[in-house]
């Protein structure tokens, strides 16, 4: 049985990250240089620069590009999003109901309901947060997807 032997140390570690600003222009820059997913949206994930772990340890925060007239793929959470629309606008099917939004509209996507998101005209651009970091902390996290 392999083991390792680790520094005993008092340092602590932050419940948060240290970077107090994430500048827009460097959030649409990383979402530009980002790989494209099948569906054809980008997403971000805000992070503490100095351990890759969540900004805040109870709530994980993205920001997530979606390109015009593609909806993304229908998935399911057992965790909560708050979206807010930072530019464009579109469309949401959550739960099987449609809703539109413009910017600066929030919307919420509950636990284990089936949504998908659609920008129409140009790209839209999207803040959401989460619990999913705290539940995948507590190993209750369970995520779907399936063909839209």
């Amino acid at each position: 049985m392999a083991w390792e032997q680790l520094p005993d140390t008092t340092a602590q570690r932050n419940a948060y990250s240290p970077m107090f600003r994430y500048p827009w222009a460097r959030t649409v820059s990383a979402l530009e240089q980002s790989p494209e997913m099948s569906d054809g949206s980008r997403r971000v994930r805000y992070v503490d620069p100095t351990t890759g772990e969540p900004a805040i340890a109870s709530l994980d925060c993205y920001v997530w590009q979606l390109a015009s007239g593609k909806p993304t793929r229908h998935a399911r959470s057992s965790a909560n999003a708050v979206f807010t629309v930072v530019e464009g606008e579109g469309s949401s099917e959550i739960g099987g109901r449609s809703i539109r939004w413009q910017k600066n509209d929030v919307f919420t996507v509950p636990h284990w309901t089936w949504a998908s998101h659609q920008a129409s005209g140009a790209a839209a651009r999207l803040f959401y947060f989460t619990d999913r970091e705290v539940l995948r902390r507590l190993n209750w996290l369970r995520e779907e997807t399936r063909a839209s």
